[in-house]
């Protein structure tokens, strides 16, 4: 239907391993799995583009799928995050800017907030929030979309193409 309605880039979000009856299948299922969809990919390079690491959602390598498998993770950025300098999400309920579309789904995360003002989009923003995360989020986060861990990775370069995801 998606591609009918000319709709060609995807960005595939991982669940989540504590999410219900997924939890309980074996590594070597999701990693088949990933293979699977990978080469139903390669076999179809028009149909799609995939945003991202979309085809890598759980991991860049066997062995990273593995052991984040065993943390109950998912993909997160190798390095700084620097999504957080590109990105603010905005939650109208509570009238607090994030800088990760991520953080205000986990518990604490208030923290990592603040009302949104002027200088929300000058770039002066959540300073001491963004800092935080661009040096702990990736080994704190418990893994990212995976349009956001190439952000955040440098992958895609907003600067250089605004528009290139």
């Amino acid at each position: 239907m998606l591609r009918s309605e000319g709709v060609n880039q995807w960005s595939l979000i991982p669940l989540k391993r504590t999410e219900g009856s997924w939890g309980r299948m074996p590594v070597e299922t999701l990693i088949e799995t990933m293979s699977d969809i990978n080469q139903w990919i390669r076999n179809h390079p028009s149909t799609m583009e995939i945003l991202g690491y979309g085809l890598q959602l759980y991991g860049r390598t066997e062995a990273e799928i593995r052991e984040n498998w065993h943390k109950a993770s998912n993909l997160v950025p190798l390095r700084q995050c620097q999504l957080v300098d590109h990105v603010r999400y905005y939650v109208p309920k509570d009238d607090v800017l994030f800088p990760c579309n991520c953080v205000p789904h986990r518990s604490g995360s208030i923290q990592f907030g603040e009302s949104l003002t002027p200088e929300s989009f000058t770039g002066q923003d959540l300073k001491k929030a963004r800092n935080w995360l661009k040096e702990h989020g990736p080994k704190q986060c418990r893994g990212c979309e995976p349009v956001n861990a190439a952000l955040a990775d440098g992958v895609i370069d907003l600067e250089k193409d605004p528009f290139g995801f």
